[in-house]
């Protein structure tokens, strides 16, 4: 092994990952869940640096680091999420810490008006955990809480979405763009969306999750983890306690399960979970240890099915397979 803070990704350990991200220039970035690091694994050289985080000798430091310092020397806790934007920002889900922070590179951030390359900064929490009536909704992010936030995506225009999952409700932090402000809109009626702001785009209602699309703020979700979206903006998500994965169509703010879900499998199907059948006849299961979810470039949507052990594929003809089976060990 060798000694972070930058070392051949081959002679690295890492210690519990739970988010991998991977930017247009094939750099993957691991979320250490267990050492609370964050690491990039750096595409033209193959070394793993150290982003964000603290160390404690050789070993990751859990704790609440401040903001506007360097970002390695910045304690995280437990963070479970990481992704860029196109600007090469790194965004984190500092799920312990209750916070989504981010490492500064290059453009504009929501509340940031004059940031340091390389510091680290909080975009939305407080450190508190939210309840649903303290999540200060409508507000300027940084005063808002959360609740063990686990994943996230930020889109071209710099809109910050967050998988809010102890809050059960997908959020966005409003950066710019008349889609999403129309989204915030719809699903707050008589909100006008304002820059810096966060808000519920997704959860706190009271109906169940259907193939039927619904309004997105009617429906109830359970512990909501990691996002995707596609070229059109439209949001993927995974809910580990419905066991189910949704669509939001980020123009009319309606959303609808799109995989999972089923109680009895269709008759075609090749094994007892769903195999060959579609999406929303299939069964997923979690065991409570999130559903995640990716997109490729022709629009197929891959979901890691936890306790399946399997890698399952939602093809663009809507047929759910799996890709990769495995067996389960301990780490």
């Amino acid at each position: 092994t060798c000694a972070l803070p930058i070392c051949p990704a081959s002679q690295t350990v890492l210690n519990g990952p739970r988010g991998v991200w991977a930017d247009v220039a094939n750099n993957i970035f691991i979320a250490g869940y267990n050492d609370s690091l964050v690491h990039e694994i750096q595409a033209s050289t193959g070394k793993m640096t150290m982003v964000a985080g603290a160390l404690s000798g050789s070993t990751g430091l859990v704790g609440a680091g401040a903001d506007g310092v360097s970002a390695t020397t910045s304690a995280l806790s437990k963070p479970r999420g990481v992704w860029t934007d196109l600007n090469g920002n790194v965004y984190i889900a500092d799920t312990g810490n209750n916070k989504i922070r981010v490492v500064y590179v290059a453009g504009l951030l929501p509340n940031l008006p004059t940031p340091v390359v390389g510091d680290i900064y909080t975009l939305a929490g407080t450190g508190t955990a939210a309840t649903a009536s303290t999540k200060g909704d409508k507000a300027i992010a940084t005063s808002a809480l959360l609740n063990t936030p686990q994943g996230g995506f930020t889109d071209v225009n710099g809109n910050v979405f967050i998988a809010d999952g102890g809050d059960a409700c997908i959020r966005v932090i409003y950066m710019a763009g008349a889609t999403v402000a129309n989204l915030i809109a719809a699903e707050n009626p008589g909100v006008t969306a304002q820059v810096g702001f966060i808000y519920t785009i997704a959860g706190g209602g009271s109906a169940a999750g259907s193939a039927t699309p619904q309004l997105a703020n009617n429906v109830s979700l359970g512990t909501p983890q990691k996002l995707a979206m596609d070229a059109g903006g439209n949001l993927y998500f995974g809910d580990s306690s419905k066991n189910e994965v949704f669509f939001l169509d980020i123009r009319s703010g309606y959303v609808r399960i799109l995989a999972g879900g089923a109680t009895t499998v269709c008759s075609t199907s090749t094994d007892a979970m769903g195999d060959g059948c579609p999406a929303t006849q299939a069964t997923i299961t979690s065991g409570g240890n999130g559903i995640g979810v990716a997109l490729d470039h022709a629009g197929n949507l891959y979901v890691s099915d936890t306790s399946d052990l399997r890698i399952r594929k939602v093809s663009t003809g809507a047929v759910f397979g799996a890709t990769g089976t495995g067996l389960q060990k301990s780490q």
